[in-house]
């Protein structure tokens, strides 16, 4: 489903956070705040 959503929304991106659980923000956030850094520089 996610991929899905990744298709048809214009500024849709995918993101996988190894290691992480259902709580990436959490789990690695070093990692998911650059991902989301990077992202909203994007499309900023």
């Amino acid at each position: 489903m996610v991929r899905e959503l990744v298709d048809i929304v214009p500024t849709g991106r995918l993101a996988v956070i190894e290691s992480s659980g259902h709580m990436p923000n959490l789990d690695r956030p070093e990692l998911f705040n650059d991902t989301l850094r990077r992202f909203l520089t994007a499309v900023g």
